[in-house]
Order: structure tokens, then C-alpha cells, then sequence
């Protein structure tokens, strides 16, 4: 137990920082090899590209895969093989990333936001059917910080109104809901491979979907000559391993965030949500209570935890509150996505492939803060 916290000058628990991500890993290392020996790495048209292709064709059971450059091009093209154009309306949840949003902008559609559920971050289902229009032409399904939508509960409801259901799987890849992968429960599903994502190439994103006509707008406005948003191969090479052990990991993950959870809700003031058999787990989100830790202000907490090297950050903003009123559609109050905006927490995932002493220094972590937090509040006065 340290004897001060860091912030106020004591040795943090964890002086080198959160884990690093991407990890090392010899079968990345080998791949970047072949890479050099072969010359694919500087190749418009390799092998990699097409096996990356046919891995996920086969791990989400679909017809029709196409790579891109990020998870946000992938939405937009995602929006565009739903035929979403100027006039037509996007639901999503207010609680979202900013880039879903924006895209339905870009494209002359108004987003139409819903509330979240009641102590959650997930779109409120029973909402969704109050908000639909004449206009009402996809929705987009996000699946957020390891928690998962009740897609099957919204599909039919959608389909009989000819609404395209969009799958954001950006931060669960390999995730399972009802003993079917997530990804292959709307209509287009979009992955990305971001530098923090859980398979990461640093940039890229996928677009998966089992209607030929979808697929074929994707592929028409991305040829211009040449790909407008292409995947390099040697971002798809260094996918495919990371792809072959995502189960595994993502396994390990829900064991150590089992145990993280725990831990979390054994400090007042701090409220994690029980883990989600089959999830995957890109970040956790928990709920902050500055009146249980001496008045700190969420920003002060977290700043205090990353002093002891702890990879905790906000999360993002509501799109109500970031965004003019003009500029979208909701006839509910988005009450409990305020209420997010103010109170949750992000616990990054590379922490979650550790052990027994990663979470000895979590705890370590917060129980100096939670006993130095008068004097730390004194502080930052």
C-alpha cells in the first residue's frame, strides 16, 4: 500500500502505466517477416486482402465482406448500401460515437436520437418505435462498452416497416448473443480495427452483410478508378492472427473483468455492471458517485487513478449535448443520457488479459485514493 497517492507526490502503484496496446506478439512478428521477404507489404493486390476476406466470411457466417479503411468509413458505406440520402432519417442512441452522427450528416440525413435504458448505455428499445417517421430509413445499433443490444428484439419491427437494422460492432468483435455472433444479427454489420480495438491493425474497418444489392452500392461507390477507402494488405495481414485467438482472449477477458467488477462495487461510490456472459470486452463502463469520495469531481478521480497509472478516461460525450439542437430529431427529453454524460467511467481493456497482480494494484490504487480523498480534493481547490 502506498503511503501517499501519487498526485499528491507518493510512488504510484503503477509506475510504468497501463499496459500497453497492442501487445507483443511473436506471430505478429513473424507476419511483418513474411511481409518484408514476400514484398506484399507494398502491394495493391496481395494474398492477404482476400484471406482476411474469407476468415470472416467464415467466423460470421456471411456471404459478402468488404474491407476499408476504419470503422467510420465503415459506417458511412454501411449507411449508403441502406440507400440513406438526403432527407431520409437514422435513428440512434444519443449515447453514441460521434462519428455515427456525423455520417448521417454527411450524407443529408437527420439523425434521430433515443434515450438510453435506465442504468445503462444502451438505446432504449421501447422508444425506438415512437421516434419512427415516414422518413425512418436504417437505424444503427451500437453495441457499447461490453454491453450488448437486444437486436432480435427490434429486427422484425424494423423489417416490417423497411428499416435497414446497422450492427455497430466496432468495440465487440466475437461477442455472442443469444448463441449467435454479433455481427450477423442486422442487416449490415461494420467492424474496426483501430489502434485501441480489440484486433487492431492501427487503421481499417470491415462492412459484412448477406444482401448482394447492399454490397454491391458498397463495392460501386468505393471503385473510382481505385479503392476510395482501401485496407492496405499489410494491415489485413496483421489481422489474421489476432483473429485466430480472439475467442480465447476474449474469454480471459470476461474472466478477469468478472473479478474486476467485483472489486469495483466493493468501493461505495462506484457502480459496475455484472458482465455479460459472451461479450467482449473493449472497455467497461461504471458510475461514478462524487459525494462517496469526499466531493471529487469524476475528472479529479480519474485524474488521481491515472497518477497510479491506471488506465481509466471519460467516455464519450452525449450527442445531444455536443451538438445543436437544429441538427438532429428526438421527442424525448434524453434524460438518462444527460445522466451518462455526467456520471460514467471507461476502464480501458488492456488491463484485462492480466491476472491476481493486476487487480492487487487496482485495488491497491483505489483504496489510496478513497483514503486520501479529502486531502486530494483540498488540493486541487
Amino acid at each position: 500500500m502506498p503511503e501517499l497517492p501519487a498526485i499528491l507526490g507518493g510512488n504510484p502503484v503503477r509506475p510504468q502505466g497501463p499496459p500497453l496496446w497492442p501487445v507483443q506478439d511473436p506471430g505478429i512478428a513473424e507476419v511483418f517477416r513474411q511481409l518484408y521477404v514476400s514484398g506484399e507489404w507494398g502491394r495493391y493486390h496481395g494474398v492477404y486482402i482476400n484471406q482476411l476476406e474469407h476468415a470472416l466470411q467464415q467466423k460470421f457466417a456471411t456471404e459478402h465482406v468488404h474491407l476499408c479503411s476504419s470503422g467510420t468509413a465503415a459506417i458511412e458505406l454501411a449507411l449508403r448500401a441502406a440507400g440513406v440520402s438526403t432527407g431520409d432519417e437514422v435513428i440512434l442512441c444519443a449515447y453514441d460515437f460521434k462519428a455515427n452522427f456525423t455520417n448521417i450528416l454527411n450524407l443529408g440525413a437527420l439523425p434521430v436520437l433515443v434515450d438510453v435504458e435506465l442504468d445503462s448505455w444502451m438505446i432504449n428499445l421501447k422508444q425506438i418505435l415512437s421516434v419512427i417517421s415516414s422518413s425512418t430509413k436504417a437505424i444503427i445499433l451500437t453495441h457499447m462498452h461490453s454491453e450488448l443490444v437486444d437486436v432480435h428484439s427490434i429486427i422484425k419491427l424494423c423489417h416490417e416497416r423497411n428499416i435497414v437494422v446497422i450492427e455497430d460492432c466496432c468495440q465487440v468483435p466475437g461477442a455472442m448473443l443469444n448463441d449467435r455472433r454479433c455481427g450477423t444479427l442486422g442487416d449490415i454489420s461494420v467492424f474496426s480495427f483501430g489502434g485501441s480495438k480489440l484486433l487492431t491493425a492501427g487503421r481499417g474497418g470491415a462492412v459484412l452483410t448477406r444482401n448482394p444489392q447492399f454490397m454491391q452500392r458498397v463495392v460501386l461507390y468505393q471503385q473510382r478508378g481505385n479503392l476510395a477507402y482501401p485496407m492496405s494488405e499489410m494491415q489485413a495481414a496483421v489481422i489474421l492472427p489476432q483473429l485466430h485467438k480472439l475467442d480465447d482472449q476474449n474469454h480471459q477477458r470476461f474472466q478477469f473483468v468478472s473479478r474486476l467488477t467485483c472489486l469495483l462495487n466493493e468501493f461505495p461510490g462506484l457502480q459496475a455492471h455484472n458482465p455479460v456472459p459472451g461479450s467482449s470486452y473493449y472497455k467497461i463502463g461504471f458510475k461514478y458517485q462524487p459525494e462517496a469520495w469526499e466531493g471529487l469531481t469524476r475528472e479529479e478521480w480519474i485524474k488521481a487513478m491515472q497518477a497510479e497509472g491506471m488506465g481509466v478516461d471519460l467516455p464519450f460525450r452525449s450527442l445531444h449535448l455536443i451538438h445543436s439542437q437544429k441538427r438532429f430529431r428526438a421527442i424525448h427529453n434524453l434524460s438518462q443520457a444527460r445522466k451518462i454524460d455526467q456520471t460514467l467511467i471507461l476502464w480501458h481493456h488492456p488491463v484485462f488479459l492480466g491476472g491476481t497482480a493486476e487487480l492487487l494494484e487496482i485495488n491497491a490504487a483505489l483504496t489510496v485514493i478513497r483514503n486520501f480523498a479529502r486531502n486530494i480534493k483540498n488540493e486541487m481547490q
